[in-house]
């Protein structure tokens, strides 16, 4: 059996209009509970029921000679479905009430509240709306008038952390135009008073349309963080550089990361852990457009005549030569690979030593599935023994450079796609030598065994704390 509970608002008489006295009739259905007796005839006043535990604690307002305003009623029964309950119920009303008292001075609280009750009703799209709302209408709303109830209660308005949680879910649902504009909107109300906030979430942004092959506008975005905090202005930067990259703009590109590791150089090495991840990226994206253009060389073939002298000259002519060549392009990608190692940032230093024996890789392989011309077999066994041992030197030094990579991972702890990489490509060279590094044992190490020259790893980087991210409701940098 259940009770039908009527609540009867009237308005007091300074807020009632001339015509008499306002009047709303809501019939909320209530489970009987123990100890809440029904009234024995109308005339008698309805006992207002005070339960604990699982039972409901009612806090409306007086159902007669209240001073309470109609807004406040409203707003006092919708909490009084959330106790019993009915939170759609208690939605309902909270968005009558912003309709039609729009100006009120509930209404800060009951945009929160419904921001708070979508998200608990899984409406992630309403919630971000809500908070939206309070933001745009409310931007001055800092809690400063909050209870700790209503803090506990998620009723406490709080203008930036909503449009904070709006930007957040926007990103989650894929809405990138709703994001960006909520992320300008923080920027325009409250990127002095909270500038490193700002930052974040238009970096986040901009990752996003980065991620959905959009680097135009995410170039666009981090234009106006290149004079932000000195780790917020790297990562900018470096991100900018990739957006420029894809779009194939490599000379404005460089210059994004030589200004990237200017900042960086300027910090003197003493930036947080958001600024040293963002210079090492840097150092390898610049380290990578010089591999790409190792990668890019050619092995030259043989042309001349099939005699046992001719191969020899052109060996010695234009074989020799081209290897030196590429060695020292080679040295230089190594070098700027080392350069990323020097940031002690573990992750992109795995990436860095997987690279480069990539690129080792990458010639041993050249080397040896070079096309051979027609030729007797004894003029063709001369002319494999040549290319034979320079491809045999290459793929050991690769295989040092996996290694290396692998006791880095162990070392650090660090595992994901490079460190798979590395154990992948050390087991296609040689399966024998790659079965102990595969899972090597995480112990302590002064890199004294991981030196592969002409790498300088330098000693085992201290742990740094992680980096703040965008990565939940209500989350702050």
């Amino acid at each position: 059996m259940a009770i039908a509970v009527f609540l009867v608002v009237v308005a007091s008489a300074n807020d009632a209009p001339a015509d008499g006295a306002i009047g709303e009739l809501f019939e909320i259905d209530l489970p009987r509970l123990e100890g809440v007796a029904e009234p024995d005839s109308q005339n008698q006043e309805p006992e207002q029921p005070q339960l604990s535990g699982a039972a409901i604690r009612w806090d409306g307002p007086e159902l007669s000679g209240s001073a309470t305003t109609e807004p406040e009623s409203l707003w006092r029964t919708s909490l009084g479905c959330d106790a019993a309950g009915l939170a759609g119920a208690g939605q309902r009303l909270r968005r009558d009430l912003v309709s039609r008292f729009p100006a009120s001075s509930v209404a800060p609280r009951t945009w929160q509240r419904l921001g708070a009750g979508a998200l608990a009703l899984a409406r992630h799209a309403d919630a971000a709306s809500a908070f939206e709302e309070l933001a745009r209408r409310f931007p001055a709303e800092d809690g400063r008038s909050c209870t700790p109830e209503e803090r506990v209660a998620g009723s406490c308005p709080l203008a930036a952390e909503a449009l904070w949680n709006a930007t957040v879910l926007r990103l989650a649902l894929g809405d990138r135009a709703g994001a960006l504009a909520d992320a300008t909107l923080h920027q325009k109300l409250y990127a002095r008073r909270r500038p490193r906030e700002t930052s974040t979430l238009l970096l986040a942004v901009a990752a996003e349309h980065a991620w959905a092959s959009e680097p135009r506008a995410a170039a666009g975005i981090l234009d106006h963080l290149v004079h932000a905090e000195p780790d917020i202005r790297i990562r900018a930067l470096v991100d900018r550089a990739a957006a420029r990259e894809a779009l194939g703009e490599r000379r404005r590109a460089l210059a994004d990361l030589g200004l990237a590791e200017a900042a960086w150089e300027a910090l003197g090495g003493t930036a947080e852990a958001v600024a040293a991840d963002a210079a090492a990226e840097g150092r390898f994206r610049s380290a990578q457009l010089l591999a790409r253009s190792f990668e890019e060389l050619e092995l030259p073939r043989f042309g001349g005549p099939r005699t046992a002298a001719a191969i020899v000259r052109w060996s010695r002519v234009r074989l020799a030569p081209w290897i030196r060549s590429a060695l020292a392009d080679l040295r230089q990608a190594e070098i700027a690979f080392g350069r990323v190692v020097e940031v002690g940032v573990p992750r992109w230093t795995i990436a860095a030593l997987a690279r480069v024996g990539q690129l080792r890789r990458h010639l041993h392989d050249l080397v040896r599935q070079v096309p051979r011309p027609p030729m007797d077999p004894q003029l063709e066994r001369i002319y494999l023994e040549l290319i034979s041992s320079w491809g045999d030197t290459f793929a050991d030094l690769a295989a040092d450079a996996f290694r290396a990579c692998l006791a880095r991972a162990a070392a650090t702890r660090e595992h994901g796609h490079w460190s798979a990489t590395c154990a992948a490509e050390l087991d296609s060279l040689d399966p024998r030598r790659s079965l102990p590094e595969l899972r090597p044992e995480p112990v302590a190490s002064d890199d004294a065994g991981l030196a592969i020259a002409p790498l300088p790893l330098g000693p085992e980087p201290a742990p740094r704390p992680g980096a703040r991210a965008v990565c939940g409701i209500g989350s702050r940098p």
